[in-house]
């Protein structure tokens, strides 16, 4: 049964059990819930996850981006990962990777300086 309740205008932004996602499947087809529920659903939670402006790939799937993502990665980043994921599986080849991510950021970020913050090279 599902324990919250179902708002319809509202998507819920969390991750449904399954005796949820059946409830919610039996609303839908008796016509209590819209039949594009789910998708919608996992619409808000993407969107939730990785921001209202979120790019995707061309398989659509999201593309991370902002501070700590392969494009711009960050020390606090790296740090964090350190303290709270040394039990991941892979833990030193995702480590090595994100610094390799690092130390090129780090480096496009002193050519940008070089160049005197300005975009394209020009004013």
């Amino acid at each position: 049964m599902v324990e919250i309740p179902i708002d319809p205008i509202r998507m819920p932004t969390i991750t449904l059990s399954q005796a949820e996602m059946d409830d919610i499947e039996t609303m839908m087809a008796a016509g209590q819930l819209p039949q594009d529920f789910l998708e919608r659903h996992y619409a808000a939670v993407e969107s939730n996850v990785f921001g209202h402006d979120h790019r995707k790939d061309r398989n659509g799937i999201p593309v991370e981006q902002g501070r700590g993502s392969a494009g711009n990665q960050v020390k606090q980043s790296i740090d964090a990962y350190k303290k709270f994921c040394r039990d991941e599986p892979d833990f030193a080849v995702h480590l090595k990777r994100m610094q390799a991510e690092l130390d090129a950021c780090n480096e496009a970020r002193a050519a940008l300086s070089a160049r005197g913050n300005r975009r394209n090279g020009r004013r």
